[in-house]
């Protein structure tokens, strides 16, 4: 039912591309018909056209594969308060294979990255967290370099580093000397 509101609210996102929903984590990943299962196919047809609704309308069904345990207040990552988007604590998300991940970038890659985004500060040398959320996930850090220093969102960041690289705005920040 979430897939499918969100497919209703999101049908013409990619208008202007001929097309209306891509099968990325952009819009709703979709692997194919060999990963259908009779149970979400049946699942499927006992639901067909329920959707969600707020105050009349279809909403922004939002979804995620693994929280950390909680979910997150829409206003912590798309700076507008959603109503039905409020964090909730979230046990099916403990388990998951998706839980408990690792990246490491070197600062020079970093520094690119972020220049290539509009953020100049040099040559990076020091990422700090100076916010989080209630539920422990990152909202602000400090991005300090040879030319200065800039304080983004944990979202921002997460755009500039890759939303599949970077799974979640849950993270800290170690620095390896030899990086």
């Amino acid at each position: 039912v979430a897939s499918r509101t969100f497919a209703v609210y999101n049908l013409k996102k990619h208008i202007n591309e001929g097309f209306n929903l891509c099968d990325t984590t952009h819009c709703q990943v979709y692997d194919g018909f060999i990963y259908e299962r009779p149970t979400s196919n049946q699942a499927v047809d006992e639901t067909r056209g329920t959707l969600i609704y707020y105050n009349g309308e279809v909403i922004e069904s939002v979804f995620h594969s693994s929280s950390s345990g909680y979910t997150e207040d829409s206003s912590n990552v798309w700076g507008g308060t959603i109503p039905y988007l409020k964090s909730v604590e979230d046990y099916f998300s403990l388990d998951s294979p998706h839980s408990s991940w690792s990246f490491s970038i070197k600062l020079s890659d970093l520094s690119n990255k972020l220049s290539q985004s509009g953020i100049i500060v040099g040559e990076l040398q020091s990422i700090e967290i100076v916010e989080t959320t209630s539920t422990n996930k990152v909202r602000k850090l400090r991005l300090k370099g040879t030319l200065g220093e800039e304080v983004i969102t944990a979202e921002n960041f997460r755009s500039i580093i890759g939303s599949t690289t970077l799974k979640s705005t849950w993270f800290n920040i170690k620095r390896n000397s030899s990086n």
